[in-house]
């Protein structure tokens, strides 16, 4: 009555290791399949956050053009820039390794007196009055020329974002910049904030990593698990079946 052949009871465990195998298979891909989407939720959401800076940075660096330019009794449409305005947007920070740059967006290219492409104000004036009009990141875009129709199409003042990749001399890989231009028509200069996606991205790292821990420790709870049923099961059943077919037979 109690009695279990030993083929059905080998088919029961055939049964559970392949049932076993799936359930896990499943667990497994679904946990992987929820992490990679909270990661890539994450990262945009730090990504969103350095653009907001950016676009900050940017805006409040403009706002200081349009004060200092309201002070000059008779603008001039290129100015020489006011030390106390030049601290001013110097100071400017975004993320770890952003900053805020001025770039001349007006003029005529051919006429050396131009500052058109070239450095107004730059991180700790070490670029200021270099030409950068040129300059291509490692796709072979003219990211200044692009950025000069872009901030003057957009209107004096509007804030747009721009993107790139970027590789310094020191580094082995180019990596994306997030920037924030607009441009201030007084003076005809354009305004450039930037930082490295990395700064924001780094953010959320130790929370990514936490939740790699987790996932790790749920696949390692459903392996143990797994074996002690398997224990249970296969270790315990034969050795309750014979006892049964002994008290059955007593």
């Amino acid at each position: 009555m109690f009695g279990m052949s030993n083929k059905t009871l080998f088919i029961r465990k055939i049964c559970f290791i392949i049932g076993s195998f799936i359930f896990s298979i499943v667990l497994i891909a679904l946990s992987i399949s929820d992490i990679l989407e909270l990661a890539d939720k994450l990262t945009a959401h730090a990504v969103s956050i350095g653009k907001k800076e950016t676009g900050q940075a940017a805006h409040n660096a403009w706002l200081m053009c349009k004060l200092y330019h309201g002070s000059i009794p008779t603008p001039a449409k290129t100015p020489k820039v006011n030390p106390a305005l030049r601290q001013a947007i110097s100071s400017i920070s975004v993320g770890k390794t952003g900053y805020v740059a001025v770039i001349g967006a007006d003029g005529d290219e051919d006429s050396k007196s131009s500052n058109l492409g070239k450095y107004i104000i730059c991180l700790k004036g070490q670029c200021d009055g270099i030409n950068v009009l040129e300059t291509k990141d490692p796709k072979g875009r003219k990211i200044i020329r692009e950025m000069i129709k872009q901030a003057k199409s957009s209107g004096n003042g509007k804030v747009t974002s721009y993107e790139y990749m970027w590789k310094n001399p020191s580094e082995k890989y180019a990596r994306n910049k997030i920037c924030s231009i607009v441009y201030f028509k007084p003076f005809g200069w354009l305004i450039i904030a930037s930082t490295y996606e990395d700064d924001f991205i780094e953010e959320v790292s130790p929370i990514a990593s936490n939740i790699l821990m987790i996932f790790y420790f749920i696949v390692s709870a459903v392996i143990v698990l797994l074996w002690c049923i398997y224990t249970i099961i296969f270790k315990l059943a034969p050795l309750i079946e014979r006892l049964r077919q002994d008290s059955h037979k007593d």
